[in-house]
């Protein structure tokens, strides 16, 4: 008798159905009841590591501390964030009740104080805020950067930095951060004398020192002339003559590249002498003689002589001042280094008596050894030390 050739076909196919059938919904019954076993987790405490502390919470952390997070259905955790940031943690230190975990060293991008974990059963989090320091200021290399130059801003911490504010109320976002040490800022149009601040994701820090800072500026070149000494050497910034390497920073400036003969121990011309009345009163270490200055050809010897006077003395005195010393780092030398703010302490003028102090002058430049010089000097002022 022929087999009807539908039937058998159909008669194959049923037992092969049945068979994947009875296969696939066991396990769909099994991943629905295990995705309900998880259960929602829940963060209850934070705690420390050590064990012999069980008892103690955390109400707050720090930049790679370690932790534990306790709570319930904790073990099928997938991501824990901190703030907004993703921490690593190695499973093998996850169970029901307890996660140990890094609190990440990356600082947010935005902080709302939250732990947050997340598992195969949902999400729990947490109030645990972290002690994210925020930018300090220590200063500026150069304290007068004109309009469009570039201000370089130290200091620390300066992550995730939304805004540098000029005092005046100029605020922008056109700089870099070159690492979180160095931030280099396009100084804006209308930005004004005083502090500049830097406005970060954990907070905001103003500096101490000044951008253009003009306070108890005696010598600028402009509205403050020198009296007498190097008067020849002041540049027209209004008519630059050719083969000065340097560009103005505030309008005129002093500069002068010269040979000269060992043993030259008086040279007016490099002498910027103040006549005014400009004082500054209190304790020495609060205060430093300040000024712009640029070295173009190597400087490793010979000084500049500064004269000072304490409590409206007419008895002068006298200061030795190596820059190459101070400022040319292991090798002592200073050579081509573009416009920088130099501060000598008057506490480093040991002989400088009294609590209230003037400058006489600036120079003159003792040649003791055959020199090259090629210095260039403006805004000469007293300026706070806090």
């Amino acid at each position: 008798m022929k087999r009807n050739p539908i039937y058998f076909k159909h008669w194959h196919a049923r037992p092969v159905f049945v068979l994947l059938l009875l296969l696939v919904v066991p396990f769909t019954f099994i991943a629905c009841d295990d995705e309900e076993s998880y259960g929602t987790p829940k963060i209850t405490n934070i705690r420390v590591t050590d064990p012999g502390e069980a008892n103690i919470s955390l109400t707050e952390g720090s930049l790679g501390q370690m932790v534990v997070i306790q709570g319930e259905n904790l073990a099928s955790t997938t991501h824990v964030f901190f703030n907004n940031v993703e921490a690593t943690f190695n499973p093998s230190f996850v169970t029901d009740n307890n996660i140990i975990v890094s609190v990440p060293e990356d600082f947010p991008t935005e902080i709302n104080d939250m732990v947050r974990v997340v598992t195969l059963g949902g999400e729990a989090t947490h109030s645990f805020p972290i002690d994210i320091p925020a930018p300090s200021i220590s200063g500026f290399p150069l304290e007068w950067v004109p309009e469009g130059g570039i201000l370089t801003i130290r200091g620390q911490y300066f992550y995730n930095v939304n805004s540098i504010e000029f005092t005046g109320g100029v605020s922008t976002t056109n700089f870099t951060i070159l690492n979180p040490q160095t931030i280099e800022v396009i100084v804006p149009a209308d930005a004004e004398s005083g502090p500049v601040t830097v406005d970060a994701v954990a907070g905001s820090a103003s500096s101490n020192a000044w951008f253009r800072d003009n306070r108890n500026m005696m010598v600028d070149f402009d509205e403050n002339p020198i009296c007498w000494g190097g008067m020849a050497n002041v540049v027209d910034a209004t008519a630059m003559p050719a083969g000065i390497p340097i560009d103005p920073i505030s309008d005129n400036f002093y500069y002068i590249k010269k040979d000269y003969a060992a043993n030259s121990w008086w040279i007016e011309e490099t002498v910027i002498a103040y006549c005014g009345g400009v004082t500054v009163t209190g304790p020495k270490s609060d205060f430093a003689l300040t000024f712009e200055m640029y070295v173009g050809a190597s400087w490793e010897f010979n000084w500049f002589e500064v004269e000072m006077f304490g409590d409206n003395s007419d008895d002068p005195v006298y200061f030795e001042w190596r820059g190459f010393d101070i400022l040319g780092g292991e090798d002592k030398v200073l050579e081509n280094t573009g416009w920088m703010t130099v501060r000598i302490p008057l506490s480093a003028m040991e002989n400088l008596g009294g609590s209230t102090y003037r400058m006489g002058r600036f120079g003159s430049y003792k040649a003791e050894a055959e020199d090259t010089i090629e210095f260039a000097f403006d805004n000469f002022r007293f300026t706070p030390l806090n």
